[in-house]
């Protein structure tokens, strides 16, 4: 269906869909059981759709890239944190996945590393570029950050995880909600 209503915009979002829901099936059959690649094509296809549209109107502004940074960590955060929560249907499976072959503890340290890497692009966002209002939002990301790795740190059992990859869920539709807020300030200036 995707096809179709895109042939109705253009030949490129034709071919776009394509590729993408080609991508998807690959993913789902052959690279969501491969350590890294899987949690790197998760993340990448994820974002993918986000950022299609800026490509499409040839929008290549920088803060663009940045959100897109965030966006592609906080992905690939939650993508790890979901294969931490199911570990054991991953066992039974024969998933290859980073915490089946590397274990929790590193799984854990990767998080730790990818949350650090996440606090770069929220202060270029912060500090670099003007986003309005949207600052409150990443200010409210560090600060969930902050509680993830806490709770992270201190998770044994499932439901442990899966209030972690909510917390990270509720980053990204806060996001989501929040884009609304980068020109608000720029209205108001006007005024």
């Amino acid at each position: 269906m995707a096809v179709v209503m895109a042939s109705y915009v253009s030949f490129n979002a034709v071919l776009f869909f394509s590729i993408y829901i080609f991508g998807i099936w690959f993913y789902s059959h052959k690279l969501k059981k491969l350590p890294f690649i899987g949690n790197l094509t998760s993340a990448t296809l994820t974002i993918t759709p986000f950022f299609a549209i800026f490509l499409y109107y040839k929008n290549f502004e920088t803060v663009i890239f940045v959100h897109a940074m965030f966006l592609f960590l906080i992905i690939s955060m939650r993508e790890l944190t979901k294969d931490l929560e199911n570990i054991k249907g991953d066992l039974l499976q024969n998933y290859k996945t980073i915490p089946v072959v590397y274990g929790e503890k590193a799984s854990k340290q990767m998080l730790t590393i990818l949350a650090f890497f996440t606090l770069f692009p929220i202060y270029l966002l912060l500090y670099q570029f003007e986003i309005g209002y949207m600052y409150f939002y990443f200010y409210f990301s560090t600060i969930l950050l902050l509680v993830y790795l806490i709770i992270l740190w201190n998770s044994k059992t499932k439901i442990h995880y899966l209030i972690l990859h909510n917390i990270l869920k509720f980053t990204i539709l806060a996001g989501v909600f929040c884009i609304v807020l980068i020109n608000v300030s720029l209205v108001l200036n006007r005024i």
